[in-house]
């Protein structure tokens, strides 16, 4: 009889319990879009792109970005609602004219 109480309870704890996002174990980051980097620069190298930056705080740290990969849902504007949570992917940009590891590639994001 209580082999058969404790199977029932193992039974309900596995069917209920939380079950975790797959997508989730996809990303090595989360974050938060906060918006456009209003930063005022002179442009005086052939390689500018280091104003009007996307801000994203990864870790309690401020990283740029210049766009989203092609595949993402995500849609950003100057009319967008911030800060948006996101999980994500990313690397160092090698072209960037900023401070180095401060802009960023990001190679898959996501909602979260």
């Amino acid at each position: 009889m209580s082999n058969r109480i404790l199977f029932t309870w193992v039974c309900i704890f596995a069917l209920t319990m939380p079950q975790c996002d797959k997508n989730e174990a996809l990303f090595k980051y989360q974050g938060e879009i906060t918006g456009l980097d209003f930063r005022k620069c002179a442009c005086l190298t052939p390689r500018c792109g280091c104003c009007g930056a996307w801000v994203i705080e990864i870790n309690q740290s401020a990283y740029y970005f210049m766009e989203l990969p092609k595949e993402s849902e995500i849609s950003l504007s100057q009319d967008s609602s911030f800060p948006i949570p996101v999980r994500l992917n990313y690397i160092t940009d090698p072209e960037s004219c900023g401070p180095q590891g401060h802009y960023i590639l990001i190679t898959e994001i996501e909602r979260r």
